[in-house]
């Protein structure tokens, strides 16, 4: 009613027809932007643009570090979790004032606006930064997103509003089934002073029921400042002195009827606040080495002799007798570091001159001398994650592991291309493995100082694996270990399954003249290459990838045999027991500066750079 009088007013105002009629339209058209910022202000506290830095993106090989929601086309993408590291943090902290919260709406992405198309608009999002970060022709070294900050509501709190408050307070939520072992206390203390505060852990103890359950689940492990919302199927409900209660009485009954594997269920929930350490290893192997008789100083090594601990090798000289019985006899090999604690029947007393002078003694004798060698390591970790490795029929794993020692952890001493765990990499920048990581479990089997046994574990899990789909790693990384810069890289390397039939071509043209690798010269719109880049915009191929592997097959200055393995193997895949499918490793050389190419303008949710040929 009060809209149909203002209307009314302005027709008396303005009056007649005519050029009074182009009046009373300006008229409404002034109302109507006025009405739309009034109800946009009413809807929205904040409009803001952020201006992301992709030279640093670029140099410093920063990821995004911003988790999306685009649960609904109709509802814009929003901000579900900025992470701790990333492009998107450093931002933050830099423009306190322009700061992205959980809950911020993106509108715009350079020059391309949201409309009702929120997954395609996320897409959109990743593509143009990922161009811009790999300095793609047409890329700028600012990524510009538009943001509107929606009003909080204070009345009323949805579910979609309390499910985004758990997220920004906690990081995960996981069940726990502490094991029932005989004479064994849980291994915990707990907090409960606070009846509207959930029961806490407030420490955890070396030993104990809760100790077991971390050395078998290091992906789920319990530490202090994790809340417990539920035992076996009793919730917390604002009652923690009542809740810690019934916790210890079903710990108490579960210790006297000892008619269970598990003395409790428990589910948990971690805030944010809780520092997840990974305490030290110390690993340690005990065994015999036997040397020819041989004069003490032609043996090669240095020996250290003034410490509290047993002799040990400080330095073993190229050339020397010992280095050559390291080549020649691996499985009794000597290192620096190892401790010698025993000559024959000669044992280390504490004494460390007399043993010292006693040992070259020893060696000096015609008989040969056996040594007790002690070789031990200790690993402080930087971290501890999970892997979820995705598995293929004909796919091998491609993890080369070092498990020569049982008493060692397995390494990874190298991720092959174009294998499972190579593609893991490409796809997962944040987990990647790299060679010195350590793999303490594989789906559920734990490492248990059997290196050779667990290795060869790996590859059947990876097999079995096969059926569900999916292999679950644990890994472990010692501090000091640094992943390979791909910053410092003159090229973009990445994997694809590429179908291939009889009936579609592959839609490519290879320049196979130069002297360098072979390359894609030409694309057309149909085949097998456009059907890839239609459902993986962020490994599209483009003219002037380079070919670097086929299957088990590596370019190397070989284009002639190369091009013919890549004939063999697309015959193979259309045949009748083939896979229908080749694997091809691609690699992309970066444009060295940005600032040369010429600068090109996206349509509106058309314009996609990372589809550009360079």
């Amino acid at each position: 009613m009060a809209s149909r009088c203002l209307d009314l007013a302005i027709v008396l105002t303005l009056g007649g027809v005519g050029v009074q009629g182009v009046q009373l339209q300006s008229a409404h058209t002034r109302l109507a932007k006025a009405q739309k910022e009034e109800a946009h202000a009413a809807l929205f506290e904040k409009d803001f643009t952020v201006e992301l830095d992709m030279i640093a993106a670029h140099e410093r090989n920063l990821n995004l570090g911003m988790q999306l929601d685009t649960d609904t086309d109709f509802e814009p993408v929003s901000v579900a979790k900025v992470r701790k590291n990333g492009l998107m943090e450093m931002w933050n902290k830099a423009n306190p004032d322009k700061a992205i919260t959980v809950g911020d709406q993106i509108m715009k992405v350079n020059d391309i606006l949201w409309h009702h198309n929120s997954q395609m608009f996320a897409e959109r999002i990743k593509n143009q930064y990922k161009a811009y970060k790999d300095y793609k022709a047409g890329a700028k070294k600012v990524l510009t997103l538009a943001i509107q900050r929606p009003r909080r509501q204070k009345e009323t709190r949805f579910q979609s509003q309390r499910e985004d408050l758990h997220r920004q307070m906690y990081s995960r939520e996981f069940s726990v089934d502490l094991p029932f072992v005989k004479n064994q206390s849980i291994g915990w203390t707990l907090n409960a002073t606070v009846d509207w505060n959930p029961v806490t852990v407030a420490s955890v103890s070396s030993t104990g029921l809760v100790a077991l359950w971390n050395q078998e689940n290091p992906e789920n492990r319990i530490y202090p400042g994790d809340e417990i919302i539920m035992a076996n199927n009793v919730t917390w409900h604002h009652n923690t002195k009542a809740f810690n209660h019934r916790i210890d009485t079903m710990l108490r009954r579960a210790v006297s009827q000892s008619n269970s594997k598990v003395a409790i269920t428990l589910r948990i929930q971690r805030p944010r606040s809780v520092i997840q350490a990974l305490e030290g290893k110390t690993f340690q192997k005990m065994f015999d080495v036997t040397l020819p008789s041989i004069h003490p100083e032609e043996i090669g090594w240095t020996l250290q002799t003034n410490t509290s601990d047993p002799i040990n090798i400080t330095e073993i000289r190229d050339g020397s007798f010992l280095s050559k019985w390291n080549k020649q006899t691996p499985e009794q090999n000597l290192a620096v570091g190892d401790r010698i604690v025993k000559a024959n029947s000669l044992n280390w007393h504490h004494d460390k001159i007399g043993f010292a002078s006693n040992l070259l003694k020893i060696l000096s004798k015609r008989n040969s001398t056996t040594l007790r060698v002690q070789r031990q390591a200790h690993f402080n970790y930087a971290r501890g994650w999970a892997v979820e490795i995705p598995s293929g029929v004909n796919q091998l794993l491609g993890l080369q592991l070092n498990a020569s020692d049982d008493e060692f952890p397995v390494t990874i001493n190298m991720v092959r291309r174009l294998t499972a765990a190579g593609i893991f990499n490409e796809d997962n920048p944040d987990d990647v493995m790299i060679p010195g990581d350590q793999i303490f479990k594989v789906n559920d089997i734990l490492w248990r100082g059997n290196s050779r046994e667990f290795a060869q574990s790996l590859e059947q899990e990876f097999s079995k694996s096969k059926r569900t789909g999916v292999m679950r790693l644990w890994l472990q990384r010692p501090e000091g270990l640094q992943r390979e810069d791909d910053s410092s890289l003159d090229y973009l390397e990445f994997s694809t399954e590429l179908n291939v039939s009889l009936s579609q071509a592959m839609g490519w043209e290879l320049n196979t003249t130069g002297a360098g690798p072979v390359t894609v010269s030409k694309l057309t719109n149909l085949g097998s290459i456009q059907s890839w880049n239609d459902n993986n915009p962020l490994k599209d191929i483009q003219v002037g990838d380079q070919l670097i592997q086929v299957e088990d097959r590596v370019w190397h200055n070989n284009t002639e045999e190369f091009m013919k393995h890549l004939g063999h193997q697309l015959t193979d895949a259309t045949s009748s027991k083939g896979k229908g499918s080749i694997a091809v490793l691609f690699r992309r050389p970066y444009v060295a500066n940005a600032d040369d190419v010429a600068e090109g303008k996206d349509e509106e949710l058309g314009g996609d750079v990372m589809g550009a040929e360079e």
